[in-house]
């Protein structure tokens, strides 16, 4: 394993390494963005989700926006860019905060600011991503897959637990610190990638525009159910940032089981992820994992909407959730490289970002439902809609197998 590892390229380490650094300053504020915004500035369910959402609201386009930059001004400018505005956007918000303004001026501000960091993050994950699979061998490339989203949840690990430790999760002082780390990431990155030009293989790649990807997810039934499938998961997941800490908050009356089962959540995924992912992809299709892992979605979610005040009924419940999210998520990225062609990777992983478009309104939804229902309700009716995506995921399954035999997908004219 060790030799495995040694045969990285480096500029794999520097991502990967900046990534859990980036990780540990956003877990510490991002999932308890709602919390702030509802119990320290007081704004309503709906409103805290209108804004949340809008951070996702970018990941619809901002994929693909970050793709056609990438081509205009090179990858590693625009990775760069994106990281030094993303850790800006956590000093905004906590300087927008603190203004006497009005409340639909503060909501205006925040929105547009947690749009731009959308849109920041998106570039990041994108062709953080894209860079990874060029840079890697088709042998490779499932551990260090694997390693990105582990590394991932180690920082969503130690994140919520430092924020607890020194205080500063779901307020003011946790977005400057936030900022702080993201900041680490940028300048860890622009010091070590100055040969990224050279690291990746030059390839004949089409530019990266809407047109392109109209294309291919018109002509790719594939990608289609995989985007679709993937537009309500992510709906359904983005509850746990959304309203699952608003919920054990009026539950419980503060944050600390939250943060419990924020640290579970990543723990978990740390422990399980890379042997369940090898075992599932060794044995099943991609998108038979994902079906499988809608199931535990459902369970998850009718587990914590019953744990009342218990709380190993919420860990169980969370550990549960969790695998849902080992067998879908982590296969997204292995899913588009199996599929786009080599001369199409941007576009498809521009593509990629669509299904985003159920995160975004995820939690505008969400706040909506939790505002006019009991907390119960609220979880039983996204236990019942991620039931859906495995119809979705279903028709993709035996689409999926047909391109994999052909090993070749359509090109855009």
């Amino acid at each position: 394993m060790r030799n495995k590892l040694n045969k990285f390229n480096t500029l794999v380490w520097v991502i990967l390494i900046g990534i859990l650094i980036s990780r540990i300053g956003t877990s510490m504020m991002v999932p308890f963005l709602s919390i702030f915004l509802t119990s320290h500035i007081g704004l309503s369910y709906s409103m805290t989700g209108f804004i949340v959402g809008a951070s996702y609201l970018a990941y619809v386009f901002g994929g693909i926006l970050g793709g056609v930059l990438s081509d205009k001004y090179g990858r590693r400018f625009i990775l760069s860019f994106s990281l030094l505005s993303y850790a800006i956007t956590f000093f905004l918000i906590a300087f927008v905060s603190v203004l006497s303004v009005s409340t639909f001026a503060l909501i205006v501000s925040l929105s547009i600011i947690n749009l731009i960091a959308g849109f920041n993050r998106i570039c990041i994950e994108s062709l953080g991503q894209a860079t990874l699979a060029d840079i890697s061998t088709n042998k490779q490339k499932v551990t260090i897959f694997s390693l990105r989203y582990t590394f991932a949840n180690i920082g969503n690990a130690i994140g919520p637990l430092l924020g607890a430790v020194i205080g500063v999760s779901g307020k003011l002082e946790g977005f400057y610190l936030t900022g702080a780390l993201c900041l680490i990431y940028f300048v860890v990155f622009t010091l070590f990638s100055g040969n990224m030009s050279s690291s990746i293989p030059q390839k004949l790649e089409k530019s990266l525009n809407i047109s392109n990807i109209a294309k291919v997810f018109l002509k790719d039934k594939s990608l289609c159910h995989f985007i679709c499938g993937g537009a309500l998961v992510y709906l359904v997941y983005v509850q746990q940032q959304a309203t699952f800490g608003q919920i054990i908050m009026k539950r419980m009356g503060d944050t600390s089981l939250f943060t419990l089962l924020l640290t579970i959540n990543a723990v978990t995924v740390i422990l399980l992820q890379m042997p369940i992912s090898k075992y599932f992809l060794k044995n099943r299709s991609y998108m038979s994992s994902m079906k499988i892992g809608c199931a535990f979605f459902t369970i998850g979610f009718i587990g914590i909407a019953f744990s009342g005040t218990s709380t190993y009924f919420y860990i169980i419940s969370e550990v549960i959730f969790t695998l849902g999210e080992i067998l879908i998520l982590p296969v997204s990225g292995l899913f588009i490289d199996k599929i786009a062609p080599p001369s199409l990777r941007s576009t498809y992983f521009g593509a990629m970002g669509l299904q985003y478009f159920g995160r975004a309104i995820g939690p505008f939804i969400g706040g909506i439902i939790f505002q006019n229902f009991n907390d119960i309700n609220t979880l039983l009716f996204f236990a019942i809609l991620s039931l859906i995506p495995m119809i979705l995921y279903y028709k993709g399954d035996s689409t999926e197998q047909k391109l994999i035999r052909e090993n070749a997908l359509y090109e855009v004219k």
